[in-house]
């Protein structure tokens, strides 16, 4: 038989209270503190480490809006082992595509690329159809290679950012860094705008007669 905790006298087995003083007979369970690794997975359930982040939510994230498209092309070349889909924006608008996708370099090498060959279509004897053909064979080109180099420029900086942002900024900065820019399109498409018109007035002062 047991002892109460209280008066000392003796209770029967299984009894929740004391004959005599009528006090619980039994000491109460301590309140036990939650454990400290569920505790801490608690206070760490909103942050998401980057070595969690995988590949295509990285991916995601970073393209926006419009990811179920590239990784749908980007899957059909992986399954036809090309880099060549097609993609109508970067074949028709390419300068404007570039820009709006914040592929700024390749839009830079593009600028420069067709002013010099606006300059050669202008100061040499080759015939228009040659220009033509040659301006078609390169909406082509970037029509079908578009969704590739689109997916390079896309990878290389998601690698960049998770590698130099804290886990918790992680997100934000791959929203920052990708999705899309309207004002930078149509920037891109005036700067090249005005660069064409400053070659025809250099072109035109110098074979003008004096």
């Amino acid at each position: 038989m047991a002892l109460c905790i209280h008066c000392g006298i003796e209770v029967l087995r299984g009894a929740a209270f004391c004959g005599a003083c009528g006090k619980p007979a039994a000491q109460p369970a301590a309140i036990q503190p939650p454990p400290v690794v569920a505790l801490a997975a608690t206070q760490t359930a909103g942050a998401t480490p980057n070595r969690d982040l995988t590949n295509e939510v990285a991916l995601r994230t970073f393209v926006g809006p419009n990811y179920e498209y590239y990784a749908r092309k980007w899957r059909t070349g992986d399954h036809l082992r090309t880099i060549a889909t097609w993609n109508w924006m970067a074949g028709c608008f390419t300068i404007f595509w570039l820009a709006y996708r914040k592929m700024y370099l390749y839009c830079t090498l593009y600028v420069i690329a067709a002013n010099l060959i606006y300059l050669l279509q202008t100061t040499t004897q080759i015939g228009t159809w040659f220009w033509m053909a040659f301006g078609l064979a390169l909406m082509v080109c970037w029509g079908l290679l578009g969704n590739h180099l689109y997916r390079n420029h896309a990878q290389k900086q998601v690698s960049l950012v998770l590698a130099h942002t804290p886990p918790q900024e992680a997100l934000r900065e791959l929203e920052v860094a990708g999705g899309t820019s309207g004002w930078a399109a149509f920037g891109m498409g005036l700067a090249h705008m005005v660069l064409a018109a400053f070659i025809s007035l250099v072109q035109y002062a110098l074979i003008s007669p004096k």
